[in-house]
C-alpha cells in the first residue's frame, strides 16, 4: 500500500524547498490530495528537464517523464518515440499522434503541464485521443491532474487555454472531476502586482479527474474519444483555440 507524504514528513519539504520549477504547496496538493506517497508510481507529461523526475526519486516514489515536444524527440539520443534519453533516467519521447510507451493501469498519478497535443482546440481528435491514451495509463482510482500557470505570463503550459477548457475536456471520460485554484503567497513579486491592481492574482489552477474504480480497456477510452470529437467536430474550446491549431507542431514532427 502507498504510504502518503504528510505535511511534516522533512524528505518532501527538504525536496519541495529546492525545487525551482515547482513550488512548495503545489507539490503538497499533487502529492496530498492524490493519495501519493512512498511505492507510488507517477508520470509527469511536460520539459521540465527531469526536474520533477527527480523530486518525487528523492521522495521513493517511482517516476517517470514523457515529453511530446518534437524539438525534444529529435535530440533524443535514442532518436525514437518510447525510448528513454540518455540525457537523464526515465525520460520517455512520443510524438503526438503516437501511442504512449506505456501499458495500461501502470500509474497512480499523472500530471500534466505540457502537452503539444493540447496546443489547439481540445475539442480535436489528436487532443482527445492523446488525453484517451493517458488515462488508459492509470491505475484504476488513480488520477491524472493538468498543471495550468494562472494570473500572470510566465505560463508553464504552452497554450493559452482557459483552465475551464481542461475541466470540460476530463469531462468528456469516466470519472470524477475537480478542480483546485491555489494562489501565490504574498512574498512573491507578481502578487504585489495583484494587490496593486496591475494584474490577475498569480497561482495555479489544476484540474484533476480521479479514474473509475473498475478496470477500463484502452480500447474503451480511444473509442470514447472518438465518440467525443464526433460530438465536438473539432470545434474552438476557448477563444484562443479559435485562432490557434497544431498543424505547426504536426509539421515539426
Amino acid at each position: 500500500m502507498n504510504q502518503p507524504v504528510t505535511e511534516t514528513d522533512p524528505a518532501a519539504e527538504t525536496a519541495a524547498i529546492t525545487s525551482g520549477v515547482w513550488p512548495r504547496h503545489l507539490l503538497r496538493h499533487l502529492l496530498l490530495d492524490h493519495n501519493t506517497g512512498v511505492g507510488s508510481r507517477v508520470l509527469h507529461v511536460g520539459q521540465d528537464g527531469g526536474e520533477l523526475v527527480r523530486f518525487l526519486t528523492h521522495l521513493g516514489i517511482q517516476a517517470d517523464q514523457l515529453d511530446d515536444d518534437p524539438a525534444a524527440r529529435h535530440t533524443a539520443a535514442a532518436g525514437r518515440p518510447g525510448r528513454e534519453s540518455t540525457d537523464f533516467p526515465r525520460c520517455h519521447y512520443a510524438g503526438p499522434a503516437e501511442d504512449i510507451p506505456f501499458e495500461s493501469h501502470q500509474f497512480d498519478l499523472i500530471i500534466v503541464d505540457r502537452l503539444h497535443a493540447w496546443a489547439g482546440t481540445l475539442n480535436s481528435p489528436e487532443a482527445l485521443l492523446t488525453t484517451a491514451r493517458l488515462l488508459s495509463a492509470v491505475k484504476p482510482g488513480g488520477y491524472l491532474a493538468v498543471v495550468r500557470r494562472s494570473g500572470t505570463t510566465d505560463f508553464q503550459s504552452a497554450d493559452g487555454h482557459r483552465a475551464a477548457c481542461y475541466a470540460e475536456l476530463l469531462t468528456r471520460f469516466p470519472g470524477t472531476v475537480t478542480t483546485t485554484d491555489l494562489p501565490e503567497g504574498l512574498t512573491r513579486s507578481e502578487t504585489w502586482n495583484w494587490v496593486l491592481g496591475r494584474r490577475p492574482r498569480p497561482g495555479y489552477s489544476i484540474a484533476t479527474v480521479q479514474i473509475p474504480s473498475e478496470g477500463i480497456s484502452r480500447n474503451h477510452w480511444l473509442q470514447t474519444a472518438i465518440l467525443a470529437s464526433s460530438q465536438t467536430g473539432g470545434t474552438g474550446c476557448c477563444d484562443w483555440a479559435e485562432t490557434h491549431s497544431t498543424a505547426g507542431f504536426r509539421r515539426a514532427a
